[in-house]
Formats: structure tokens, sequence, C-alpha cells
């Protein structure tokens, strides 16, 4: 789904803000409201995380900001520009689970056609996604050669090797045993750290050192901080916490 292009008076960037703005969006699909009135400033060399219940808008937050979606009021800015204007190019990396694996090598399922990724781009990319098969190794079909763990990992591969502003990781560690999730994790941390980084993260898992987390239930964020302001504050983020089993 593209997003309708608003027409704008200037080019001016409409915030001075770097990084991403939200203001006051809403999206409703099929007279469901799926976003509500959300504010949200995400800036440069941070990162990220959406916490919330199943069906509390997480991803939907990511669809509006990708452009899926199409935002029935308010705004969203990156670096000052309104996606809406025509003139965002969209340099976001979005990982989820239901992208397409294509019947080639690893290097090809990585570089995905782009001649400027070396085969030395891939190898430091899947050494810091823990991928472990040879970059010539032939990939089926979907990946259907590959257990779930090492889908993912080299997903997140993929995005590694490819330059953006933005990386997003929707679920994207779900099946990679908690040890191997967890360093992977600090591996992008330190490969992206310049970059801005967005957790969404179902299982929860270790993610107490966040710039700031964002806590979202009924598609709005009731409150958003780092781990140890959440936990004596946010009543949803503690329920969250307790049912992961975290502390």
């Amino acid at each position: 789904m593209e997003l309708e292009h608003s027409q704008s008076p200037s080019n001016k960037p409409e915030s001075d803000l770097k990084g991403i703005e939200f203001n006051n969006v809403s999206v409703n699909i099929s007279n469901r409201k799926i976003l509500s009135d959300i504010s949200l400033k995400i800036p440069q060399n941070s990162n990220n995380l959406i916490v919330g219940p199943i069906g509390a808008g997480k991803t939907s937050l990511i669809h509006s900001l990708t452009g899926f979606y199409k935002i029935n009021s308010g705004s969203i800015l990156i670096n000052g520009e309104n996606i809406e204007s025509g003139n965002f190019d969209g340099n976001i990396s979005f990982t989820h689970n239901s992208q397409v694996l294509l019947k080639n090598s690893v290097f090809e399922n990585i570089r995905l056609g782009d001649d400027s990724i070396t085969q030395e781009d891939v190898a430091n990319a899947c050494e810091d996604a823990l991928f472990t098969k040879d970059l010539s190794f032939e990939v089926h079909e979907n990946g259907n050669n590959l257990s779930a763990d090492f889908k993912q990992r080299l997903l997140i591969a993929r995005a590694l090797a490819h330059d953006c502003e933005i990386y997003i990781f929707d679920n994207s560690f779900s099946q990679i045993e908690s040890n191997s999730r967890n360093i992977i994790k600090e591996n992008i941390k330190k490969r992206l750290s310049d970059k801005i980084l967005i957790f969404i993260d179902n299982a929860f898992g270790n993610y107490s050192d966040m710039d700031n987390i964002i806590v979202m239930e009924n598609s709005s964020i009731v409150d958003e901080g780092n781990h140890d302001y959440l936990i004596k504050n946010c009543d949803v983020y503690k329920r969250l916490i307790n049912y992961s089993g975290g502390k």
C-alpha cells in the first residue's frame, strides 16, 4: 500500500530534529483505529525498543513509518522532512520474519543485487549475525533448507550488509537461543552505533540498556523512558517484565 503524497508549499524542513518525529499520528483501517494520536521523537545515534502486549500497535507504528500504512492524521518527519512530501528516499532497513529468501547463494541472498557490496562486507555481516554457513552455500526457495534460527540470522546479516539511516528489527531474534541473541544484539549496536536502531520484541529479552523504551497498549503510547524509570513508574512495563520472567 503506497502513501498518498500530500502537496507541500515549501521544501524546507518542518523540524530541526535529526531523527524521527511522530506528531499526533493516527491510522484507521477498515474503520478500526490501529494507531491513536502518537507523538514520539527518536533521535539519531540512539537504541530504541518498542514493547507492549500482542496487538498493542507496535508493528503498526513501524508500518506507518515505512509508508505501508497511510496516515489519517498527523505527520511523520525524518530529519525534518515530512515522509509524505515525496522527497524522502525511504532509507530504512526493516527486518521481519516474512521476508523472502531467494533460491540462490548466501552471498546473493545478502547483497540482493547491490554490486557495491563486496564479499568482505557480506562475510563481516555474517560474522556479526553469527551466521556460519559458507557464502557459496545454496539456499533453497524460502530458505526451506535452513532452520528457523539460521533463517533469522541470514535476514539479520542481510540488513547489516546494507547501508541505511534507520534499522528496524521486528521480532527478528525470536528463534535464536538467548545467549546468541544477546551477542548478535550487541554486535548490531556496536556496528550501527551512528544509526537509529529500533527493536520490537514480543519475547522481551535483555534490553535494559536501551536508550529509550517505548511502551504501547491499545494502539497508543502509554509511557517511554529507560528501564530504571519504567520499572518504577509504568504498570504495563512491569507486567511485561514479570510475564517474561525478567527483572
